[in-house]
């Protein structure tokens, strides 16, 4: 891709789950000279590590996103999604997609008991590194 190209194109890989292979396209633009905003990329970089440290792979995660996609075309929507990376040393490490959508809260919480039903599908790995979940707006 055209140098102009790689800032969207890691954009859009970290929002569909590509957390390790948008690592490693940040890391090879870097060795040809390419800047990336550095808080952007650092936040990124620190996902990888929580990612790699609980072995969750892009594949797993694109899994539950495409979950998500289940239950969102069965409801008509389309959300924002955003990407939360947070780290409280010794408390919590995690990276959890927030699909936000424009519904009141209630039936944010029902498409996630759906997105439950859809996960249920999947081979069983939990970790608390990792979530997916529904945000509407709150009354």
């Amino acid at each position: 891709p055209r140098t102009q190209d790689l800032a969207i194109i890691a954009r859009y890989g970290f929002i569909a789950g590509a957390v390790g292979w948008t690592a490693r396209l940040i890391e090879d633009a870097r060795g040809m000279g390419f800047e990336w905003e550095e808080g952007w990329a650092q936040e990124l970089m620190l996902a990888r590590g929580i990612i790699d440290e609980v072995r969750v792979t892009d594949d797993e995660i694109s899994q539950r996103l495409d979950c998500a996609g289940v239950v969102l075309r069965r409801n008509g929507l389309r959300p924002l999604v955003d990407v939360e990376v947070s780290l409280i040393d010794g408390v919590h490490r995690g990276v959890t997609y927030k699909l936000v959508i424009p519904l009141a809260w209630e039936h944010a919480h029902e498409m996630d008991r759906q997105l439950l039903a859809e996960d249920d599908k999947l081979d069983f790995f939990t970790t608390a590194a990792l979530g997916v979940y529904f945000d509407g707006r709150h009354s």
